[in-house]
């Protein structure tokens, strides 16, 4: 076990989301309800970069209301909170609430700042009447240390839900740290975005988010991202546009009806062949392997879901 982590069973439970829509400034409020038409999974409020300075505490104040709203409609609900320590208990005492599903941790550098962020949190949980472990973290890696630590990373608290390389514009954290040049197809970012996404399935992230900017900002072009996102292993995607954007999302990673009726069929025969000790067996017509149970399972709870199944 990691330093700074406990045993416990989390009370904020995972779960395999699609979409994470951001939304920022100090006119969040308006931009988060026009966000939720569109029926997001998740929305991610912010006291960081996208708050000015003199707009943090508006923001923070605005928050909780905010958050049951959407908690509500049934939207899960994120935070960015400010990395630095002088203004991060700030952060928790406005953020940490029963809507509060997981807290964004950006410009995460290595283990400690996870065991800091663990502290700070089950302070504040204790100070809300919330249990020890109530709220999720999803570290942000966007500098060239945070990808050389990703793994210690990920495996220094059981909070960690969600986490994974994400790409950013020229002039942002990640393009400032690397110096690399945007291009249309995001090869610049690409082996950033495998790297972490190792490290993170190592050390037993659930659930590997992604996205984030892309240079295209086509419909083809976000397409083509999301598809790729997916392909590599990723779980789900940041949202950077509008209900366009979300809609691609949406469709790419959300499993295809006829792949979902094949594993509700496929389930009780794999879970049966498991039991006797077989891990290989013919499914209709296909070869399956008993590991293949986990994303399975996974795949037919998030079509239930969305109605699907």
């Amino acid at each position: 076990m990691a330093k700074g982590t406990t045993a416990k069973a989390l009370a904020n439970e995972a779960i395999w989301l699609r979409s994470f829509w951001q939304v920022g400034t100090v006119e969040q409020g308006k931009r988060a309800m026009d966000a939720a038409k569109h029926k997001p999974d998740s929305i991610c409020l912010d006291f960081e970069d996208t708050v000015a300075p003199k707009d943090k505490d508006k923001a923070r104040k605005g928050f909780p209301a905010l958050a049951k709203e959407l908690h509500g409609r049934g939207i899960k609900v994120f935070v960015r909170v400010n990395p630095a320590p002088a203004t991060l208990e700030e952060d928790l005492d406005a953020a940490v609430c029963p809507e509060l599903h997981c807290l964004f941790f950006p410009k995460s550098q290595g283990p400690q700042d996870i065991y800091q962020l663990s502290a700070a949190l089950s302070k504040a949980e204790k100070r809300k009447g919330l249990p020890d472990g109530y709220t999720l973290v999803r570290p942000i890696v966007e500098t060239a240390q945070g990808v050389k630590f990703a793994y210690e990373i990920a495996k220094a608290s059981p909070r960690i839900a969600y986490m994974g390389g994400v790409a950013g514009p020229r002039n942002g954290d990640l393009g400032s740290s690397f110096r690399f040049i945007p291009t249309a197809t995001g090869v610049e970012h690409f082996h950033i975005r495998a790297r972490v996404l190792v490290d993170v399935r190592a050390a037993g992230v659930p659930y590997p988010i992604s996205g984030g900017y892309t240079t295209d900002r086509s419909a083809a072009g976000i397409r083509a991202g999301a598809i790729e996102t997916r392909a590599m292993g990723y779980q789900g995607s940041h949202v950077w546009g509008g209900a366009e954007a979300l809609g691609i999302v949406h469709e790419v990673f959300t499993p295809a009806a006829d792949e979902v009726k094949r594993w509700v069929q496929a389930i009780p025969a794999m879970e049966l062949a498991k039991r006797a000790g077989v891990v290989m067996l013919e499914v209709d017509g296909q070869m399956e392997d008993t590991a293949s149970l986990v994303w399975m399972k996974e795949g037919v709870a998030l079509a239930k879901r969305v109605g699907m199944a």
